[in-house]
């Protein structure tokens, strides 16, 4: 009968052994995916900030175009163009042009900001599951190992009972 509890115990171990290698694995691959994610969410945030820059530009580009448009027509009308109305007009529309311009990076900066906050977190979530699953993993290596080595003493008690009781004349 001992035999069949040290089996059993050798079988309990061998099964907390194969747990805590699936939990530690899952939590690898867990931990592996938000890795990913945090990087596309850097990515993002680069993204984020080209499309604001290169959106910036195309805004000075158009105020460019409307200038040009706006010294034409004031030209055909004989307006002289560096001074009074005409000038101010101009400066006006270049001034409107930097705003816009720098509110478009503004907002794509805090457009990256928020991506990158989420990536940090995300890299973060990764190293809690990984140390996490590590954790887990350990635990039920403890608790298999605690109930293997249970099932054997009670094994060896029970053959030291029938022992005892088979050596005071019980047979």
């Amino acid at each position: 009968m001992s035999a069949g509890m040290f089996m059993l115990a050798g079988m309990q171990f061998a099964q907390a052994y194969n747990q805590s290698r699936a939990i530690e694995a899952q939590s690898r691959y867990q931990s592996s995916m938000l890795d990913i994610s945090s990087r596309f969410a850097n990515l993002q945030a680069e993204d984020a900030i080209f499309r604001g820059k290169k959106e910036a530009r195309n805004v000075k580009k158009r105020v460019r175009r409307i200038l040009g448009s706006q010294r034409v027509a004031f030209a055909g009308q004989g307006v002289d163009l560096d001074s009074g109305s005409a000038a101010a007009v101009q400066q006006s529309t270049e001034y409107e042009a930097e705003l816009d311009a720098i509110q478009i990076k503004n907002n794509a900066w805090k457009q990256a900001w928020g991506y990158r906050v989420k990536a940090f977190d995300l890299s973060n979530q990764s190293r809690v599951t990984r140390i996490a699953g590590r954790n887990q993993a350990q635990n039920t290596l403890l608790a298999g190992a605690f109930q293997a080595s249970s099932t054997a003493y009670m094994g060896m008690e029970s053959s030291a009972k029938k022992a005892a009781s088979m050596g005071a004349g019980g047979y």
